[in-house]
């Protein structure tokens, strides 16, 4: 699920919301646009298998959904992934601000929105991105590779197709409204039971990785995304000599940070 969604601050699109610098900072105190004073952490999280060169980022509770891989190629092979996390200094309250899929060392020049097939940040007016949609309070990296093998061992095989399907089974073929359970169903037991199973209630927040593709080693990332449900962007950040060196994800919990 991707969005076009009005970020508020009325400045260009070409503009970030957030300092990633600043983000990624380990001891770093700032201020966010609220006035919230937050003392930053960063965390490796674990590593994610890139096979495909195609990086998905959403919900992982809707991974059923085939959401899209961004059209930006990515190198193969088992990168870093970061999280940086804001706590409210005084208060206890720990957010996970970005996430970060790690490429490479290199600083940063310059930043590009991610994208999925379909999207056009020329279409965007001041203040808008696209985002991905989280309504488990829960976001994710995983390879298009990994999300192609489970709809298989689900019974699907053309994707498209399956995007293409009505949200409503109401006067449904019996036939098609069966393999929508069968999917379903099979996401639920495989994806949602080990998303639970790996988590802990009693701490937040939530990050961690579950193996899905035994053969493959194929993997996904998880992390709660800062406040909760919303509509998050990504951008892909470049190095000087135009190299990719990373992908994050902005939780907008550091939106207009300043020291």
């Amino acid at each position: 699920m991707a969005e076009k969604q009005n970020s508020g601050d009325g400045e260009s699109r070409k503009v970030i919301s957030t300092n990633f610098l600043m983000a990624f900072t380990p001891g770093l105190q700032v201020h966010n646009a609220r006035g919230e004073k937050f003392s930053i952490q960063v965390v490796q999280m674990g590593e994610l298998l890139i096979t495909s060169g195609s990086i998905v980022a959403c919900d992982p509770f809707w991974l059923n959904l085939a959401p899209r891989a961004y059209t930006t190629k990515v190198p193969a092979g088992r990168f870093p992934v970061f999280i940086s996390i804001a706590e409210l200094v005084g208060r206890q309250d720990r957010r996970i601000a970005c996430a970060k899929l790690l490429f490479s060392p290199q600083d940063v020049a310059r930043w590009e929105m991610a994208i999925v097939p379909g999207q056009d940040v020329s279409t965007l007016q001041p203040g808008q991105h696209f985002c991905y949609g989280v309504d488990a309070g829960t976001g994710c990296f995983v390879d298009i590779d990994v999300v192609t093998w489970l709809f298989e061992q689900a019974g699907t095989l053309d994707l498209e197709k399956w995007r293409g399907l009505p949200d409503r089974m109401v006067d449904m073929p019996d036939e098609q409204a069966e393999m929508i359970d069968a999917v379903y169903n099979y996401f639920e037991t495989t994806v949602d039971t080990r998303l639970y199973e790996t988590s802990t209630p009693e701490v937040y927040p939530q990050y961690g990785e579950i193996g899905l593709n035994d053969t493959t080693s194929g993997n996904l990332v998880y992390f709660s995304s800062g406040w909760g449900d919303g509509c998050y962007a990504s951008y892909f950040g470049y190095a000087a000599d135009n190299s990719l060196a990373c992908l994050v994800t902005d939780f907008a919990v550091l939106f207009g940070a300043r020291p």
